[in-house]
């Protein structure tokens, strides 16, 4: 078990519920509204960082 796997999947998590909220009230509050990009690149970003953290926490 490693610290920075440890912190990465932490992190990971976080942003993804945060991603996940800002996409969700965007699309679903204002109607025909789109989620805006950076929403979507927090999400990607919490994707590959918990891959990598799990990687890391496993290996």
């Amino acid at each position: 078990m490693s610290i920075p796997g440890l912190v990465m999947t932490i992190v990971s998590g976080i942003l993804l519920f945060l991603g996940s909220v800002w996409i969700y009230s965007t699309t679903m509050t204002f109607g025909r509204s789109r989620a805006s990009r950076a929403a979507i690149a927090m999400v990607s970003v919490g994707v590959v960082l918990g891959t990598v953290g799990v990687f890391l926490l496993l290996g």
